[in-house]
């Protein structure tokens, strides 16, 4: 891969950890606001915003590997090498992208769900 194309997706992967991080302390927040009843937050949603924590942090922790990986070797995007946390070799570069990915739309739709289902035990 070439130089520029190699800075375009770290960069790229960057904004997605910081994505990632602003929506996990959003979640965190609401879910305190919950926890403390400082803020009226139906208790319905919680164990959905507990998965979408869960899913966010996935996403993040997938981003994490391939945005160290670039970081440390940007020839490691041209190889077809499996990369991993703590140089370990679980995946390919495309199937963490894919994880990532997944695990941040799954986090959205439990969101979604949780919202939905809340509104409709509770209008």
């Amino acid at each position: 891969m070439q130089d520029e194309q190699v800075k375009q997706l770290y960069d790229y992967t960057k904004f997605h950890i910081g994505l990632y991080t602003a929506l996990i302390t959003g979640v965190t927040t609401v879910l305190g606001f919950a926890r403390t009843q400082t803020v009226r937050v139906g208790l319905g949603i919680v164990p959905y915003l507990g998965l979408t924590l869960f899913f966010l942090v996935i996403a993040g922790m997938a981003g994490g590997v391939i945005g160290s990986t670039i970081s440390l070797d940007s020839d490691v995007a041209v190889k077809d090498e499996k990369i991993g946390p703590l140089n370990g070799q679980w995946f390919k570069i495309t199937t963490w992208a894919h994880i990532e990915h997944w695990a941040f739309w799954c986090g959205i739709l439990s969101t979604i769900v949780g919202v939905c289902a809340g509104y409709l035990t509770n209008p």
